[in-house]
């Protein structure tokens, strides 16, 4: 096997597994699909709270930027 040949396949190899890892495996996260979000939140007191809220869909102008950044 010479180098051109094992350059290809760990080109290949490494693509591919950057489109398993960042593609394929959040869709199958069963988190990813929630429509309940939590976020954390600063009381008057200073005191950590944790909310829990409905997601939201995008506003028009996020979805432009969404675009863009796609």
């Amino acid at each position: 096997m010479n180098l051109k040949n094992v350059a290809l396949f760990a080109g290949f190899f490494f693509a591919t597994l950057a489109i398993f890892t960042q593609g394929v495996l959040p869709m199958l996260e069963p988190q990813s699909r929630q429509v309940k979000v939590t976020k954390v939140v600063r009381t008057d007191l200073g005191e950590l709270k944790w909310m829990e809220h409905e997601a939201t869909n995008y506003t028009e102008s996020e979805l432009i930027g969404r675009q863009v950044y796609i």
